[in-house]
Parts: C-alpha cells; structure tokens; sequence
C-alpha cells in the first residue's frame, strides 16, 4: 500500500510541474505582445495612434484652463495682492484662558442649580420628616418648550415660613431653578431628581426613557466589585415586544458595568447561546453553540468586550421551540462555578424570561437544579428574575414560577433543603422607559447600606437616542449621607463645548481639544463634531494622539509645553477647568511654511458689489426675483451668502436660532447690514471679529464666478459655483438655500483641496441635494481661499470621450480615479441593474484585475493603515502617487489577459486609465466584505495582497490586532450629510409663477454628443423595463427619463418638476410599437381579471373568521393586508397585522457616502435568521393555550430603540429555500378558536 501512495504522490508532483512549466510558456508568448525596452522593461503602447502620457498631458492644459477661467484662480491670485493682511493666530495664551473661563462659568452654574435644588429639597425633608419623597424630572416630555418662564405657586417650601403642612412639588421646583439660569439657555436637556426610597418600591416611575437617568443614579453608589452571570431567554414562546425587553435590559446591564466588575452571559431557548469569553478578551460572536464541554466565565467588561457582548446580544435570534429553563440554570451556575471569582464576593444570577413552562412538572424540577448547583456553590450567589411582559399576552402562572425561582421557594414544591436561603427579587417590566430603575433596583440587592460619592460629578458624553445627541451629566447626592436621592443636570454636550470645537479650521497649524483629569479626550480635531454624531462615540488618552504632552500637564493647572520633531515646532498652552476638564490649544510652527495670514479691514471696492450679494435664506426675505434651480429655491440676480456655525460667537445659539420658527427677516437684515457697512460703525449682531472682512473678500470673488457663469461657455454643464473661506464663509451662485448645520470646511471637496494645495482637485460622483443628480465636484485651493464648481457627472464622460475616443469601444473600459483610488468615471459605475450606490466606488470593486498587478508596482501606490480612535478602528487605504512622472502599465503580463494602462494627471488629484480586454479575461477576486467595512483578515496586511478600503477594531488586549502606535492618526472624516433643507424645498409642481432659473430644451438636442453633461438632460435609450432598448433615443430632462431609463423614478421622489407633453416624454422619434403592445396586454389582463373575479364570487364561499372569545372581534379575511414581514414580525401563531400605511419606496441612490453599515447581528449569521410557520413552544407544551390578539404586539415598543448605543436594524430573511405554503391553515382545537380554510392570494414565502 505504501509503494502506490508514494507513487501517486510523485505523478501529482510531476503533473504539478508540468502544469507550471506549461502556464509558464503561455504567459511568455502572452508577454511578447508588449514593445520592450532593452531585454525585460515593457514599454506603453499606443492604441489608435494615441499615447496615454499625452492624453495626459492634454487634461492637465484642459483643467488648467478650466481652474483660470471657471473657477478664476489668475483673477483671485491679482485680486489678493491688493489686501492688507495680518496673523490667525494671535495671543493663544490669552486665548486658552478665554476658552477655559466660559466653560467654567457654565459649570459653575450648573453646579449651582444643582446646589440650590438641594438645599430646598433638604430643608423640606428636615422639615416634614416625609418617609417617601418621590422622583421628578422636568420638562416631563420631550414637547414641552425649552425651561421658559413658569409661574410657580406658592406650595413651594421657603426654609423661612413654616410649611410643615404643605406638600412640595418637585416638577415646579425643578422647572423654576432651570429657568433662572443665565448662561445655560439652550444647554440643559432636562433637570431631575431621583429618590433613593424609589428602589426599594414595586410601583412603577415614569420618567420616559429612564436608562440614562437610573446610570448616573448608580454611578454615584461606591459599589463593591459586581459579579453579574446574565442568563437570557430567547425562545420561541416570546413575542417580539418581549424579546425586545430582553434584549433592552441585558444591555442596559452591561452597560452600568466598568472594568472593575465582571460579567458572563448565556442565551437559553431550546440549546445554549453563548460568546466565547476568556479573561483577555472576548472573541467575535459565536451565535447559537450546541452544548459542549467548553466553560463560559465570567470575564472583565472592558470597551472591546463591552462591544463584543452587545454584539452577541443583537445577534440573538428567537428559538424554535419551548425555553429549557434547568439547562440554562445548569449552565449558568457551571460558569459562576468556573470563574476566577473571590470567595468573599457576591455573584447576581439575573434571569430575564417570560416565565413560560413547557410543562407544569418544569418548575419543581427547575428549582431542584438550582438546589443542587447552590449546595455546590462556593460563592454567595443571589438570583435574581426579570418577568417580561406583553400587554397583548394574558399572563397566568409566569411571574408566579419566576418570584418562587428569585425567593427559591422550595417548600412549595416539595423539595428538601437545610441552608437559609438568600432571596432574591423577581420585576415585571413591560416597557424599554422602565428598563433603567428596574435594573437599578437589581443591583440594590447587591448593598448592604448604599454609599454614596458626596462631589460633583461630570460624566463622560453620552449618546441619546431620544434627542439624537450627546449628554453630559452633572450629579450630585442629596442629604448628608447621601440618604434622600441624586440631583442631576443632563446638558448638551455640543453646547457645552461649543468654544473648543469651533475653535479653529485652520487645525494644520492649530487647533483646541479637551481632556478630563484622567487624560482622556472628550473633543479633538480628529473626532466627529458632537452634532453629527450619531452613535456613541469613543474616547482615548492623551498619549494615543498627542504623544509626551501628559506627562507635563498631569500635575499643573496652567502652563505651556513646546516640543519638536520632524521640523516641526509644536506649541502647547493648557489651562484647567475647576476639577473637571483641561482645555489645551496647540499651535504649530513650520520650518518651511510661514504661519496663516488673512485679508485685514477688507472694503466693498464698488457699491453695486455689496448689492450683488444676498442672505441664503431666501425663504425669509425673497430676492426681487426669485427662480427655482433644480429643487432649490435660488435667484440669478445675485449670489448668496452663508455663514456656517464657526462664523459666530455661539455657534450653538446661532444654530438653535435659525433652525426655529422663531429665525425673523430682522435678524437677517441686521446681519447683512454689519457685513456691508463700510464705516464699521454698526454693532455685532453676534460674529466672530473677522467675518466682515472675510464676506467682504469673497464677495469680490463672486461676482467673477457670477459673471463667469452666465456668460461662460461651460455655463450649461455646471450645477453652480461657490468660495469658501477657512472661517466658515460660503458664498454661491446661483444662490440658494442652505441647511444651518451645513459645515463647508468639513466636507470632502474642501478637504481634499486642502490636501492638495494649488491643484486641480475632483471628487468622486455623488447625489446633489439640490435635484441636479450625480455631480462632481471640481475644487481648487490656494493660501487664503476653496473655489469650486460643481459639474454634472456626464460632463467628466464628455472630457474622456474628448480625449479618449476610443473608449466607446466595447472591449475598452476607460476610467478616471482619484489619488486614493476612489473611482471618478468607471462605464459600470452608474448601473441600473447593479447593486448598491455609486458613491465611494474603488478601483479594487470594479477592475480586480487592474488592482491585483498594479499593487506590484510600489512606487506607485501604497497601502496605508491609520488609527482612528473616533470609532476605535484601524483604518486600511490605498494612496497613490501623483508625482510619479510615467504610465504604469502590467507588471505580470499575461496573467489575466487583460493590458492596461494608468497615468497621471500633472497638476491634479486624478489619474486617468484603460483596460483593453483584448481576449477572454480570467476572473480575479479580491476579498471584500459585503456587509460592512469590517477586513476580513484582521491578523496581517500584505502590501502586494488585494483587498478593498476596510477597518480592522482596535483593542488593547490580545486579540486579533492590537493597538499599534506607530501607525499614523487617521484625519477626520468628512461631513457627509445633504446641505440643503428638506423643509425648505419648495413644491415646484404646485407654484407655476415661479421659473427656471436656467430653462434648458433638453428636447432640441438631437445628438448623443450634445445632450451629455448638459444640466437636467439625460439621454433615454432604455424603455420603461429597464432591459429593452429604446428604437430611436432622445434626449429628455432628467425627471423624465432619470440615469437614461424612460419612467425611472428619480431618487429625490419626486415625479417632474414641470408639466410634460407628449413630445417631452417621448421624443421626436418615438416608436409607437411600445404603447401599441402595452394596451394589448392591458385589455388581456383585464379579461383575466375579470374571469378571477366571476369565479370567485359564483363559487360558493365560507365565511372566513378569526374568532376569540369576545363576538365583537370577528374580523373577515380579505379585510386585512398581510405584511411582507409576516413571519419577520414574529406572527408565528397567524396573527393578522394590518398594515395601516404602506412605506413609501426608498431610491437605493438615497445613501449618504460616509454610510457604514453598523454592527447588528452575530458575526456568524450574516444577517439570515431561520423561521419555521407555527412553531410557538405553547402549542407544543401542556400548559393552556393563550388568546392572542388581534392589534399590532408592538404598540408599546414600536417608538422605542431598545440598544442603549446602537439603534435597532432589522434582519434579513434569507428566501433562497423557500417553499409554497399549503392553502389550509389547521389551527389548533381550542375552545376560542377554529379550523378555517384560507385561501392566500399572494406569493407567500418563508424561510427555514
């Protein structure tokens, strides 16, 4: 036997290298179709007599002239040399101080509204001895006004009457202290009390949304180390309001935990669901695991397992059968046995459960489990119960079986012990706002006698799923002993900070952040702005982003550090805030680059300038002539100007002003009557001191690209124009409105010229907000100034065609990308049929090939990593080489059999390719994730190794890849968000006096060449099947015939901004064949229909009910739309859900290009779940069969997001094994229902 292995071996060997040897050949007969250069370096070759380097050459002169004359780069450079100018940045030790003086002032208020709500509350209770004084919050909802004046009555205590009889009302209390304050008007969320006597209470609180408010509460309790064991119930018999419970109160438990704590968790249904834990660190999810011998612990809950547990919690998909309630004891109580957990240390058992049995045997032989594992248990443990409830569920027996699991009520059952027994408590909840104080009260059973921290409190930023934003909260203990309860402050993150944050734009020579005591960064340059943050964010030290600086401003409350590396000289002024916060400001000195200057005292050269300038917000006080461009309300008459938050004093007040009803014509007028006054005698309505000269500046800039832009030749393919300033200062034509919280220095076009000063720069295709379609935005940057324009996506396709003519060949697939590899122009990057948006499509997505072979050419182009700590990931990107001065062709030739070649464009960010596919290509594959950025090999990065732009986590522990500190900081993100209000688009269908700025006959253009890029044109060449081409195109407006398929809806959801006739929809040409066939077929339909339709109603019939015991409730088939997500909905048991409105269709181009996807369910689902029809434990149990009803189950839990971070995302089905239900529904013999024949008129399909 042995002698034939090794034989067969040596013939797979030989066959091996034959097969080599072979390829090998082919691919040297492949390689000698390139010209070469001596003996082994190929050269470019020319395709249709054309040299890809002088194309080349030919776009940097085209997009020379395009910067001088569009964008006025030569007139700006004339127009700047006539300014004074003087230094940015001046006095940054006086600056610090500045800063670091308002943020104390504003805590010093808050600190003594808290003080002062406490000494009314003290002095009350002192009084009248009160045994329970109950909790409070103000405002009570989320819709009363912000803390206006309110008339408080006289049943307020005065320390210095007598009102021992009268009682207190806290809301007014709290309502009156808030409204006095000064400096916080419009920082303070909400002001609240909570009572300490409330824990120990079985009544319910309501208080909203209370998982924030019972947190603080707890932080301010000096708990022993917790040892929580979590045991979760997912199975079958919970319905989905009550699965959501489940999932709400196990985060919210891991939330209130710290590193000092330890936690485990188990998923019980019909097997065991848990997370790989080990003391280091907790490994991706593990979703589902049958029972083995592995033993989960109890483990730390740092960041990275902190994620990881809410991760295995949203990953938790609902069981098939009955909850196994002894396995999940058992396994429970294995892991507390199995933990590194002192002896002297108490561990809380929580189990969180419907309480439904399988059988009426289960309890007695649930608790039995638990006296067996307590009798081996060499920790005190205490089990604690959670009853979920469902208002739409009739609870009989289930909280009885979970108070007799948390009291161990042994006798009960019969059941023999010796030891005392430990009780614990079992709660009710039955809603996501009480999921705090019952938590809260669990981990009461913990103390013996609370101890509470007697200072102030600052609490790090929050995100807020109720007001969408971050929450900072101020605490403090109430009472000597801290016996009464806890006062907080719940502020405005972003308003609290306002002076760091907008400190300054020009954040390559300074910038602001902020630290606690502790040295960890609350606000930095590199993180998101608080008000577009929309998911907790993270927060690092100090040493991971200013590296040394700690070690000298630890101990000091004031002073300066200046380092230097790299030629770089770095200044640090830091001043500290009460005992709370450091405020630092850096300035950087460059060896070879002088400090920033700007323009100084700045007058308006001509009068008719400053009349050529208006407000943006048109909506407010309307130009003499106003038109409508695109969607956007806009007017030709002058150009507009907008001053974003960083322009103001208060960025924070500014914004809460104009996003009112309350933003008048007014404050408009005095606003513009500052900017134009040239004898500067007028007061500040509120700017920063040098806003006047930068509006003034700009506005000279204006009126070039105006003039330019109604006069210009390129005028019909460019949406519009604009320049911006570094403070924030934007002025466009054609003006138009803009969203207040629109930022233009954090957005991609300013960013990337910045990157790349005094080049030409052009951003990858995205959606215009403004109703024009996929544009691309051409900037340039010099010292002092952004100019951009945005251009219609098909005008770059008339440049490439221009130059490239050969790329309408069929077998040429020319491309235009970016300095990151960022796609530019790609023939398959608009797709009908494609999946996804074209924003943020890389050249890896679209040309394997290409990115495979170019990555062996290392000069030019590298694969970087970045750590950004904002999101806590480990960035991996592509940067490609813009001075490299040749064209990059294959360097494995022959592999693919496919040629290409790329070059860049001097003087720009792009660079521009073909791929000649000259034979059958082989396909390549480079590993991309299809569901979010996440790499899929985390363990190492190759630079030769394909793979798309991903993120790896960044953890401090042993796990996949490590914190590495020498990789760079990552740069901000850009703001992606739409600039243009959707509450200010004007309903142009409706409004016939207001026209076209710009009318355009897209009807007149009879060719191909002259309808592309022409703004709202389109060519239509596809019918309304998205398949069939057209016999004769056209060229339309956009509306009508939007990505060149006739009928496609746009994806602004609207239909067409103007009456269409016949000629408009279908042309000059159109065939009639179409509409001929289409009403055959209709008449068709219709004589089927009708024959359905006699069939059904001569048949004969049988009423089809759904009965319950009550007769009113008898509800008719056919009178009830079924939901698509029928069994996604958890209708297991055939409820029937009306659906009472249908969602409106969601254009798949509507997709912000800073979309991530975020971490939902377990790593090992992939977002299939498996659900089989009529599988609820209850009809297979013994225990009574429940009444279900009729209403939709998530009336109580359909506005509430039951993740404390994250918000909740649906799953999906997987409908690739479905199967045809069969057409009689058997419902189970019970007294309160039926067997009832059901016809179902619809493809229904379900998943196993």
């Amino acid at each position: 036997m042995k002698p034939f292995r090794i034989r067969f071996y040596a013939f797979t060997i030989a066959l091996i290298f034959s097969v080599i040897s072979l390829r090998t050949t082919c691919n040297a007969k492949n390689t000698s179709n390139f010209t070469t250069r001596g003996n082994s370096t190929p050269t470019p070759e020319s395709i249709q007599g054309l040299w890809l380097r002088d194309i080349a050459r030919e776009f940097a002169g085209d997009f020379n002239n395009t910067s001088n004359e569009e964008l006025g780069i030569s007139f700006n450079q004339q127009l700047f040399g006539k300014f004074k100018y003087t230094n940015v940045f001046q006095d940054a030790d006086k600056k610090v101080a500045k800063i670091a003086s308002q943020l104390e002032s504003k805590l010093n208020e808050t600190f003594s509204i808290l003080n002062q709500t406490r000494n009314i509350i003290e002095t009350y209770y002192g009084i009248n001895k009160v045994p329970v004084l109950p909790s409070a919050i103000s405002p009570c909802n989320q819709y009363e006004s912000d803390f206006a004046e309110y008339e408080v009555t006289n049943m307020l205590v005065n320390p210095s009457n007598s009102y021992a009889e009268q009682s207190i009302n806290l809301n007014q209390v709290l309502q009156k202290q808030v409204a006095a304050s000064k400096i916080l008007k419009g920082i303070i969320k909400q002001h609240y009390f909570l009572s300490h006597q409330d824990i120990f209470l079985d009544s319910n609180i309501d208080l909203g949304n209370d998982a924030m408010l019972w947190s603080a509460y707890m932080s301010r309790i000096s708990y022993k180390p917790r040892n929580v064991m979590l045991l979760l119930d997912h199975g079958g018999s919970l319905s989905r309001q009550q699965f959501l419970l489940v999932k709400s109160l196990a985060k919210q438990v891991i939330s209130v935990l710290d590193e000092h704590d330890k936690i485990g968790i188990l998923g019980i249904s019909h097997d065991i669901s848990k997370p790989f834990m080990t003391q280091q660190c907790v490994a991706p999810n593990l979703s589902r695991m049958q029972l083995s011998e592995d033993q989960n612990t109890l483990t730390s809950p740092t960041k990275h397992n902190k994620k990881q547990l809410l991760k295995f919690v949203d990953g938790l998909v609902k069981g098939n059968g009955s909850t196994n309630h002894s396995v999940g004891f058992q396994q429970a109580f294995e892991a507390i046995h199995a933990s590194n957990v002192a002896k002297n240390e108490t561990v809380m058992l929580l189990y969180i459960s419907r309480g439904l049995l399988s059988s009426l045997t289960e309890a007695k032989l649930v608790l039995e489990t638990i006296l067996n594992q307590m009798d081996e248990a060499e920790h005190n443990i205490i089990i604690n119960t959670c009853a979920v409830i469902d208002a739409a569920k009739q609870v009989m027996y289930e909280t009885h079986f979970l108070r007799d699991i948390a009291e161990q009520n042994y006798s009960k059952y019969n059941i023999d012990f010796d030891d005392i027994v430990h009780k614990g408590i079992m709660l009710p909840v039955n809603s996501t706002d009480s999921a705090g104080l019952a938590i809260a009260r669990f981990f009461n059973t913990l103390l013996v006698t609370p101890v509470y921290s007697m200072n102030y409190d600052l609490s790090l930023p929050k995100w807020d799923a109720e007001t969408n934003s971050l929450i900072v909260t101020a605490t403090i203990p109430c009472g000597t002993r801290g016996e009464i309860g806890v006062l907080g402050v719940d502020l405005y993150f972003g308003n609290l900070i306002e002076d760091v944050t907008y400190y300054s734009n020009y954040v390559q020579f300074s910038y602001a952040f902020l630290t606690d005591l502790d040295g960890t960064v609350i606000m930095h340059p590199t993180y998101p702005r608080p008000m577009v943050v929309r998911e907790q964010p993270n927060f690092t030290k100090i040493e991971r982003l200013e590296y040394g600086l700690w070690q000298f401003m630890r101990d000091k409350s004031s002073g300066r550090a200046d380092m230097e590396w790299m030629h770089i000289r770095t200044k640090y002024f830091y001043k500290s805030v009460l005992d709370h916060y450091k405020v630092v400001i850096v300035v950087k000195e460059y060896k070879n680059a002088p400090p920033p200057k700007r323009p100084f005292k700045v007058s308006w050269f001509e009068s008719a300038t400053a009349n050529q300038l208006v407000h943006h917000r048109l909506d407010v006080i309307p130009a003499s002539r106003m038109c409508k461009h695109f969607n956007q309300l806009a007017t030709l008459d002058a150009g507009s100007l907008y001053l974003s938050a960083s322009c103001f004093q208060s960025p924070t007040t500014f914004l809460h002003s104009t996003s009112s009803s309350s933003f008048s014509p007014l404050s408009v007028q005095k606003c513009m009557a500052f900017l134009k006054d040239n004898t500067r005698f007028l007061s500040n309505p509120g700017l920063r001191d040098e806003i006047r000269d930068d509006v003034a500046t700009l506005a000279h800039v204006l009126e070039y690209l105006r003039t330019q832009h109604l006069q210009g030749a390129k005028g019909r393919y460019i949406v519009r124009r604009y320049v911006t300033s570094p403070t924030g200062v934007m002025q466009t034509f054609p003006g138009g409105v803009l969203a207040p919280g629109f930022e233009p220095t954090k957005r991609s076009w300013y960013l990337r010229a910045v990157e790349h000063r005094f080049k030409t720069i052009l951003t990858p295709p995205y959606l215009d907000a403004g109703g024009a379609g996929y544009i691309v935005t051409v900037a340039y940057a010099t010292d002092h100034v952004v100019v951009a324009m945005d251009v219609t996506f098909g005008y770059v396709f008339k440049l490439i065609l221009e130059h490239m003519p050969f790329c309408s060949e069929k077998k040429i697939k020319c491309f235009m990308m970016d300095d990151s590899g960022y796609l530019i122009y790609h023939p398959n990057l608009i797709d009908p049929n494609g999946h996804g948006p074209i924003e943020q499509q890389h050249i890896i997505h679209k040309e394997p090939q290409v990115a495979n072979d170019i990555l062996y050419h290392g000069h030019f182009i590298k694969k970087n990593l970045c750590n950004n700590f904002a999101d806590a990931t480990i960035q991996r990107y592509y940067k490609l080489n813009t001075s490299i001065d040749e064209v990059v062709i294959n360097a494995v030739h022959g592999e693919h059999n496919a040629k290409y070649q790329v070059s860049p464009v001097e003087g720009t960010n792009i660079f521009i390719g073909f791929v000649n596919l000259s034979e059958e290509s082989v396909t390549t594959f480079c590993p991309c994730s299809m569901i979010n950025r996440l790499c899929l090999n985390c363990n190492r990065m190759e630079q030769k190794e394909c793979e798309c732009p991903c993120e790896c986590p960044m953890t401090s522990e042993t796990c996949q890849q490590g914190y590495k500190s020498n990789n760079m900081l990552c740069p901000a993100m850009p703001e992606q968000t739409f600039s243009m209000p959707t509450d200010l688009v004007i309903n142009f269908n409706h409004d016939d006096e207001i026209k076209a700025c710009l009318p355009i006959l897209c009807e007149k253009l009879t060719s191909y060449e002259g309808c592309l890029g022409v703004l709202g044109c389109e060519w239509c060449q596809v019918d309304v099947d998205a398949e069939t081409l057209l016999t004769t195109p056209f060229c339309t407006s956009i509306q009508t015939c939007f990505n060149g398929i006739l009928g496609s809806p746009t994806p602004y959801g609207d239909t067409s901004d103007r009456s269409l006739n016949n000629d408009d929809l279908l042309g000059n040409g159109y065939s009639p064949i179409g509409p001929v066939i289409g009403s055959v077929l209709a008449v068709c339909l219709i004589l089927i229909f009708s024959f359905i339709c006699y069939r059904s109603y001569t048949s004969p019939t049988v009423d089809r009910f759904y009965l319950t015991s009550a007769q009113e409730n008898q509800v008719r088939m056919s009178d009830l739309n079924i939901s698509d997500d029928y069994h996604e909905l958890d209708n297991h048991q055939n409820k029937l859900l009306q659906d009472s409105k249908k969602p409106e269709p969601i254009s798949p181009y509507c997709v912000s290009t800073g979309y991530r996807r975020p971490p939902t369910a377990a790593d090992s689902d992939h977002g299939y779940s498996t659900m089989i029809p009529h599988d609820e434990s209850e009809h297979l149990s013994f225990a009574p069969h429940e009444i279900d009803s009729l209403e939709d189950e998530t009336s109580d839990g359909a506005s509430i997001n039951t993740s404390v971070s994250t918000k909740r995302h649906h799953r999906l089905i997987d409908r690739s094994k479905s199967k045809k239900l069969s057409d009689i529904t058997a419902l189970p013999q019970h007294k309160n229902r039926i067997m009832a024949p059901v016809t179902v008129h619809r493809n229904m399909e379900y998943a196993q």
